[in-house]
């Protein structure tokens, strides 16, 4: 009977564990966004749109300031009336690619006028120069696949929008200056050498009620918090619990059948 009560003991501590772990380790992840501010202007890609995007790619220029800064994940704003996921990729200023084969996911409970991120695995992280020019592009789904070209942002100041640029048929990048412009809009969470480690929170948004005049002044908080519903943990770690209790139950009914048998 002790043996018995040890094990099941020690199941359940494997339980709390395994669970305060899964989520502990999903709850932040590395990086901060560098949006503080951002102005959603120039809908794009809607009904009545007289010259829509058909199809291709398209981004925002970024210049990096002082200091390099190592990419950890990658955003685009998400829309209910636009396409439910999009691939990204970082170019340097002559096209060379920098990041590929990134998709950013929408989700049932994506809020419209809020950022979704892919997050990069450590293997994955790239780091952009100081001082030089990166493309954060994103491809387009056809002329309903919403998005806003004329988005006016104010950043952290480690690196700042300076301009737009589509990709052009015969594989180059067309660059128009546009200072201060979010082109989609598109983000970047990073971190810095030599700086302590910040994590962008994966809660979900408690307010979801996002209305047209909210969705104007959407700050680097509220952009953040959506990112998490990509990570469907707390079911897992249920998951888990069920089962290993499942086998306690097992346990158990094996245990008394061999009493009775004795």
């Amino acid at each position: 009977m002790k043996y018995f009560v040890k094990t099941i003991t020690l199941i359940l501590t494997i339980v709390v564990v395994l669970s305060a772990t899964l989520l502990s380790t999903s709850a932040a992840k590395p990086g901060k966004s560098g949006i503080v501010d951002i102005q959603l202007k120039g809908e794009k890609n809607i009904e009545g749109d007289t010259s829509p995007i058909e199809a291709g790619w398209a981004g925002a220029a970024i210049k990096i300031g002082s200091k390099d800064i190592t990419v950890t994940g990658v955003g685009r704003m998400f829309f209910s009336t636009a396409n439910i996921s999009h691939a990204f990729l970082i170019t340097d200023s002559e096209g060379a690619l920098v990041l590929s084969g990134v998709t950013v996911q929408g989700y049932e409970d994506s809020v419209d006028g809020n950022f979704e991120y892919a997050y990069l695995e450590k293997s994955e992280y790239v780091t952009l120069k100081a001082g030089n020019t990166y493309y954060l592009c994103s491809d387009f789904y056809g002329p309903m696949d919403k998005f806003y070209e004329a988005s006016t942002v104010t950043t952290t100041g480690d690196f700042e929008f300076i301009g737009k640029v589509n990709l052009k048929s015969d594989g180059s990048w067309a660059y128009a200056e546009a200072k201060g412009i979010d082109y989609l809009p598109v983000d970047i969470l990073y971190m810095i050498d030599g700086e302590a480690e910040t994590t962008t929170s994966t809660t979900i948004s408690e307010n979801n009620e996002t209305d047209k005049t909210e969705l104007s002044s959407t700050n680097k908080t509220n952009t953040s918090e959506n990112a998490g519903s990509q990570f469907p943990v707390v079911p897992i770690a249920v998951g888990a619990a069920a089962v290993i209790v499942a086998v306690v139950v097992v346990v158990i009914l094996v245990s008394k059948k061999k009493k009775k048998t004795e």
